[in-house]
């Protein structure tokens, strides 16, 4: 690669993204963009994206942002809340920004203590319970108050406010100056697992004094759900309305009949302490007040405050007394937590994300799990990815007790779980987390050796392995389906159906059968593991068969009952075959070259898919998928492609956010992180890309060679790993690069090493002897695999060189051609996935063949053994260039409205988007003018319809819908065509309607439109979702004018040409897929002007 790295030492920090489009390619020059980081532009960020509001302070998870501050406000207002909750929802960023109040929060379970940018605090606790979302028990806040002369003020709301966010609380600096000649420094900070603790220190000038009185207010307990945007939760006046306050020796019990714990607040020093009825202001009623007095010019104490909850009217557990003791265990706990390991890459964001992931860990740990979040779903669901997480950082007790829970209950692995730790009754079954929860057995018995927790789990896990089979595959032929609302399986895929056979489902069971034979060899149930792996073998090759599309160089989503292939995928569909399976790698590698063009929007960002509307789980940039994704193309030795999917992942975590150091959720479409914050899943995911991704550790008990997978950018300088008795570094750039493992006891290693483009010159020891290695020569690079002895250390040096060869391939070729290619090397085996050849044949260094007749850009191997060559050649065949297609207009001529009203037949149409399944009713008595029994005049672009205003106002076109859960098929009450007779001559005919279609029939031809004439010919138009057929809520299609009827509500209008030399006898409007629907307003028919 011609770009270089620039780093500087002062802050080791990337100054350079260089990602190859594909590593291996060997006749295309390297694609790259380049970042100076020492400028300004210190977080590596693109043109496009929004300037982070944050700083790193330093990479263990320590940020800070300077604000200046503005009275409270609920935002958004009641009347811009849905467009703005839609905005989120579609990806979009937010027009607010900080300082926000209660954005930010330090979690010890149960309790954590929320702060923001402005320096407010609460005490809040999840309760356990029921619910797989549960409201928040918020015990109340803390504000403080300044009073000097007759200004009276909260410091929140005053001044300049620099904050910094430590992993165990916040500082707050409020400068008042020029204003006034004060400042006031604020530490707050979790006290243990049940309290806050508070520190105010004001900043006097000796040579201006001033006579101030603080207030701290304490009160405000309610039971509040969450906010869908930055706060955790908003302040009303009335939270505190029906509190109590009981006072006892300067102390107050504070309580809420809304919550079942209470609050015991005390200062030091006291002051004056009085109960607030509201005179302040109406957010003060019930609060408790320690008020202070004194002199800027004389020497200043700082003021303290304690809040820690009560259970069971019991005595406080904290003391104001022990103060500085709370701080400092506080501090300690978390700095052990963060000693534990230990990262060193040129990318700070990124290394700060990974201390920012073992912090969230922590934080989201709820034994003896993880709940999924804190801002929201405060319940375990799912586990996915945390027991990886807690193997990679040497967690085994925790991982252990996390596939307990996960598994060891009434119906086995691997349910969705409540807060409470029971099985959540709203439609998630057995076989949603059984996939996950097979790998992550593996991961943790494959590292622990752990017998007696495998044995415990063993036959449970079994048994749900056949009922997946029986319920996912009812065809029996191996290819599996899933339920509607994938996304305790294919995380946050909340609005994915998959029925038919499906890729990503089969491709990752077919994987697990063969982790399960793995543990049943050791086991000794050699007839079980057998029958696995032969079971997995057969998917593998079914899947192949049946769902390979080689003109894509993907595999298709799925087949429907239908027999379509689904157009749009998931982000698994093209990651899992190369993570999880042993698929040849001529497909997996492909899948991954196909994702470069499917879902990445630009050169920074992925999305979780290519489904649409635009929405969350449908096509919105997301975390997890990003990070997971991100280990596909570390595995296939393509990292800087890995590497730049965990620096945007880092970004949304760390300063690109409103929370800083707190995984979102998801993230806007420019990589700035979105609410919910505090996510565990997204943290567990990203943590696990870096020590088994990116460094490519991989434990194992102490009878198995340690794995070392490395795949390190080409151009680092160097890069090192810490996690629980393992370290691991690398100096030096790919092609002269020394290794080293340091280990806590002596164990065999395993070492591989993605070639991607290179080949290997030589391996030695540190002294310079020659070390036994092999080459696996698979497509996309192959790999260097070596076994060493047992040792406490290994440190060895690899040489590698580039190949810089004439390939004799040219970048362009003809469709059709007869090609003859001379290649530098004797032996080649060429690899075709995409069936670029319709035959070929090597003789000697002669490649002779004849090309397909399918243009577009496309993708072969060549290998060879001898010379040690594994590399991809991309290929741009050239074809008979098409015309575009027609993009269809507003059609000109003289319009007539169609007589519809005995055809009317529903009021709505059935929603299938947004989590929004019901009826979906449309009211034009708003919209309409010239309205006459019941009839109005509805203007949308250029057209005029005569609409109903009302009531059953549509014709309603539906074939069916697919069973939620068992994806049968069930015939719908709606007619599944309409036909109009209309004997004339016209030119076109245009529809203003409304459609609900699933996202998996993004692109897909859902219906038609046939136009019969009267001498015999049909002419036949194409219903497409995204081109002619639109959603009614976040409209998207490419061919259909909208019009807003309220919010999430639109209607459109769409047309078709008709033969205007021809008698057009009838026409009909079919729908023949199913989960697609269509509500017909009103018809116009065009006929040319005399």
């Amino acid at each position: 690669m011609n770009n270089k790295f620039i780093i500087t030492a002062a802050c080791f920090l990337v100054c350079l993204f260089s990602f190859d489009l594909c590593a291996a390619d060997a006749n295309e020059a390297q694609a790259g963009y380049s970042i100076d980081t020492r400028q300004n532009n210190p977080y590596g960020l693109s043109q496009w994206q929004r300037k982070p509001q944050f700083s790193i302070v330093n990479e263990r998870s320590v940020y800070e942002a300077t604000w200046r501050a503005k009275p409270y406000q609920v935002w958004p207002s009641t009347e811009e809340w849905w467009d703005m909750h839609l905005k989120v929802h579609k990806a979009e960023d937010l027009p607010q920004v900080g300082p926000w109040a209660f954005n930010w929060i330090v979690r010890r379970h149960p309790c954590f203590m929320v702060s923001g940018d402005a320096p407010r605090f609460s005490l809040v606790e999840t309760p356990r319970n029921k619910e797989i979302n549960p409201r928040f028990y918020m015990m109340g806040e803390l504000r403080i108050r300044c009073s000097v002369g007759e200004q009276s003020f909260w410091l929140d709301e005053r001044g300049k406010i620099k904050t910094v966010y430590y992993p165990w609380g916040t500082v707050h600096q409020v400068d008042l100056r020029p204003e006034l000649p004060l400042q006031f420094k604020i530490q707050a900070v979790l006290a243990e697992n049940c309290g806050i603790v508070v520190e105010v220190l004001p900043i006097g000038d000796a040579n201006k004094p001033l006579n101030v009185e603080l207030g701290l207010y304490y009160g405000g307990l309610d039971s509040k759900f969450i906010n869908f945007f930055p706060e955790y939760f908003i302040i009303n006046s009335n939270d505190s309305h029906n509190d109590t306050v009981e006072l006892n020796n300067n102390m107050a019990k504070l309580a809420d009949p809304n919550i079942p714990l209470k609050i015991f607040v005390s200062a030091e020093p006291t002051g004056t302490v009085e109960v607030d009825s509201g005179k302040t202001s109406d957010f003060t009623t019930n609060r408790i007040v320690f008020k202070h007095k004194f002199s800027t010019g004389e020497n200043i104490r700082s003021f303290r405050v304690l809040a820690c909850k009560i259970e069971d009217d019991k005595s406080a557990k904290l003391s104001i007394g022990k103060f500085d003791e709370y701080v400092q265990q506080t501090k300690n706990y978390y700095d052990e937590i963060l000693n534990s390991v230990d990262i060193k890459t040129p990318d700070t964001v990124l290394n700060t994300g990974f201390y920012a992931s073992v912090v969230n860990l922590d934080y989201t740990y709820q034994p003896p799990g993880w709940f999924e979040g804190i801002h929201e779903w405060n319940s375990y669901f799912l586990n996915n990815y945390h027991m990886s997480a807690a193997v990679a950082l040497g967690q085994f007790d925790r991982a252990r007790d996390g596939l307990m829970l996960s598994g060891g209950g009434p119906k086995g692995p691997a349910q969705v779980l409540v807060s409470d730790g029971s099985i959540f009754e709203g439609g998630h079954s057995t076989e949603d987390g059984l996939p996950y929860f097979i790998l992550q057995l593996y991961r943790y018995w494959l590292a622990s050796g752990d017998m007696e927790t495998l044995n415990k789990l063993w036959e449970p896990t079994c048994k749900n392995l056949d009922n997946m089979f029986n319920v996912r595959d009812p065809e029996g032929d191996l290819l599996l389906n899933f339920h509607q609302a994938c996304n305790a399986f294919l995380y946050q895929a909340d609005h994915l159906a998959l029925p038919g056979d499906a890729i990503s489902p089969t491709m990752m069971m077919a994987g697990d059968l063969e982790l399960m034979a793995k543990m049943a060899d050791a086991r000794g149930e050699t007839d079980r593991a057998r029958n696995w792996r032969l079971r997995s073998e057969y998917m593998l090759d079914e899947c192949v068969r049946r769902l390979w599309l080689p003109g894509e160089g993907r595999f298709a989503a799925a087949i429907d009952y239908q027999g379509q292939f689904q157009h749009a995928s998931y982000y698994t569909d093209y990651v899992f075959p190369i993570l999880y399976t042993d698929v040849a790698k001529e497909y997996s590698w492909m899948c991954l070259k196909a994702m470069d063009n499917d879902l990445w929007p630009n050169d920074r960002l992925m999305g979780c898919g290519n489904f649409k509307p635009d929405l969350f789980g449908n096509n919105a940039i997301h975390p997890l998928q990003m990070s997971e994704a991100s280990e596909a193309y570390f595995k296939a030795g393509r990292s800087d492609r890995g590497w730049t999917l965990l620096h945007s992942t880092a970004l949304s975590a760390t300063v690109l956010t409103d929370s800083p150091g707190s995984f979102p959720e998801f993230s806007t479409r420019t990589g700035y992180g979105l609410p919910d914050y505090g996510f565990s899943n997204p943290a567990a995911a990203y943590l696990n890309a870096v020590v088994s991704g990116l460094f490519g550790v991989e434990r194992t008990s102490a009878d198995k060679p340690l794995i070392w997978h490395p795949s390190i950018p080409s151009e680092w300088p160097g890069a090192s790993l810490k996690v629980s008795g393992i370290s691991v570094s690398v100096e030096g750039t790919i092609e002269n690069r020394a290794y080293n493992v340091a280990l806590g006891t002596a164990k065999p290693l395993a070492f591989s090493l993605p070639l991607s483009g290179y080949k290997v010159q030589n391996v030695t020891d540190v002294n310079g002897n020659k070390i036994e290695y092999k080459v696996s020569y698979e497509v996309g690079g192959g790999n260097l695999e070596m076994t060493l002895p047992a040792a406490i250390e290994h440190k060895f040096k690899v040489y590698l060189k580039r190949w810089d060869v004439d390939w004799g391939i040219p970048k362009e070729a003809a469709a059709s051609d007869v090609v003859e290619w001379k290649l530098p090397f004797d032996s080649f085996q060429l690899v075709d996935p995409q069936n670029i050849f319709e035959y070929f044949r090597i003789d000697g260094r002669v490649l002779k063949g004849k090309l397909t007749a399918s243009a577009g850009r496309k993708t072969f191997f060549l290998i060879n053994r001898t010379e040690g060559v594994n590399m991809s050649f991309d290929l741009n065949i050239v074809g008979k260039s098409v015309p575009a297609a027609k993009r269809q207009g507003v059609l000109k001529g003289k319009r007539e409205g169609l007589v519809l009203k005995e055809y009317f037949d529903s009021e709505s149409i059935n929603g299938k988007n947004f989590w929004r399944f019901g009826q979906h009713k449309f009211d034009f008595s708003k919209n309409v003018k010239n309205i006459q029994d019941d009839y109005g005049e509805f203007d949308i672009g250029e057209s005029v319809f005569d609409v109903r205003v009302n009531g059953k106002n549509m014709i309603q076109i539906e074939t069916g819908f697919s069973d939620a859960t068992t994806l049968a098929l069930h015939l719908s009450g709606a007619k599944r065509y309409f036909t109009y007779e209309l004997n004339k001559k016209i030119s076109g005919l245009e529809f203003l309607a409304a459609s609900e279609c699933q996202i998996r029939l993004t692109g897909m031809q859902i219906g038609r439109i046939l136009l019969r004439y009267s001498d015999g010919y049909i002419q036949i138009e194409p219903l497409i979702y995204g081109v002619n057929i639109d959603s009614s809520l976040i409209p998207h299609a490419k061919e259909t004018t909208v019009y807003k009827l309220e919010w999430a509500k639109f209607v459109y209008r769409f047309s078709v040409d008709a033969d205007a030399t021809r008698q057009l006898q009838n026409f009909s409007i079919e729908m023949f897929m199913p989960d697609s629907n269509i509500g017909i307003f009103a018809i116009n028919s065009i006929s040319h002007e005399e």
